[in-house]
């Protein structure tokens, strides 16, 4: 993937913004795993936290490419 350095400020706030949107998405399945009492709901809330921790690490690296990082809630 080509740098990010060169992002306008607009799309700096987007990623920022991204970032917090997958920070509360991986609070949300969280707790939504610990509160499901079927397995295979809790498997899948799991899993949707995982994938959301993955893809806010990725921003936070675009993020750090650009100069800036906000810190994990």
């Amino acid at each position: 993937m080509a740098p990010v350095t060169m992002a306008t400020e607009r799309e700096k706030l987007h990623l920022i913004d991204q970032v917090s949107a997958e920070q509360l998405k991986q609070k949300k399945y969280a707790l939504y795993a610990a509160e499901a009492e079927d397995e295979d709901l809790q498997a899948l809330f799991s899993r949707l936290a995982q994938s959301s921790e993955q893809h806010e690490e990725k921003l936070q690296e675009l993020l750090r490419e650009t100069g800036l990082s906000i810190q994990p809630h």
